[in-house]
């Protein structure tokens, strides 16, 4: 399982990180809207995500 976020811009669903790093406790994924292109960052903790579901092998 991938995490998942919805663009805060233009509201489009399921869109899949395109870059993760693991910060301390924290697991950071960045991401880019298709549609509109806009760029954010979410940290979330670690330990709320088993490891296979957090990890992302990003381009």
């Amino acid at each position: 399982m991938t995490v998942t976020d919805t663009c805060p811009a233009c509201l489009t669903p399921a869109i899949a990180p395109v870059a993760a790093r693991a910060r301390g406790p924290h697991i950071v994924h960045g991401y880019r809207c298709p549609h509109c292109r806009h760029q954010w960052a979410t940290a979330r903790l670690a330990t709320a995500y088993p490891a296979r579901d957090y990890h992302q092998d990003a381009a």
